[in-house]
């Protein structure tokens, strides 16, 4: 049996989330285009350009960390709670 490792499943986790994500942002550019013109206009009159950015980016990548995080610990115990039982039968 493969040795299962915490790394390994952070990194799938990690690789799922991000696809989850990106996949979420093109499906609101494709079916709900007012609300992404809308939110360029909000961008657009605001006077603290780089504060707006520099915020959604941390946001962006704050979610994405704990999400993976979480979904890669909770897929680490799955593999080691499966192979625990496949090894007992």
């Amino acid at each position: 049996m493969k040795q299962v490792r915490l790394f390994d499943c952070l990194k799938k986790s990690a690789l799922v989330v991000l696809a989850f994500m990106i996949l979420h942002v093109v499906r609101k550019a494709i079916f709900k285009f007012n609300e992404l013109v809308e939110l360029k206009n909000q961008f657009m009159t605001t006077d603290q350009k780089i504060l707006v950015v520099a915020a959604v980016l941390v946001m962006i990548i704050l979610i994405w960390l704990v999400v993976s995080l979480i979904g890669g610990i909770g897929y680490y115990l799955f593999l080691k709670i499966k192979m625990s039982i496949s090894k007992e039968q």
